[in-house]
C-alpha cells in the first residue's frame, strides 16, 4: 500500500528534518565517535 504524505505535511516535515539532519551531520558523527568511546 501507497502512503500519501501530502495531505499530512509529513513529507514536508521530513524533508525539512533531512536538510538539517544532513547540515548537523559532521557534529552528529563526532559526537557518536565521542560517545562510542566512552563505552
Amino acid at each position: 500500500a501507497r502512503v500519501d504524505f501530502q495531505g499530512s505535511g509529513l513529507l514536508e516535515l521530513t524533508l525539512a528534518f533531512s536538510a538539517v539532519w544532513e547540515q548537523r551531520g559532521g557534529v552528529w558523527k563526532a559526537l557518536l565517535h565521542h560517545t562510542s568511546k566512552l563505552e
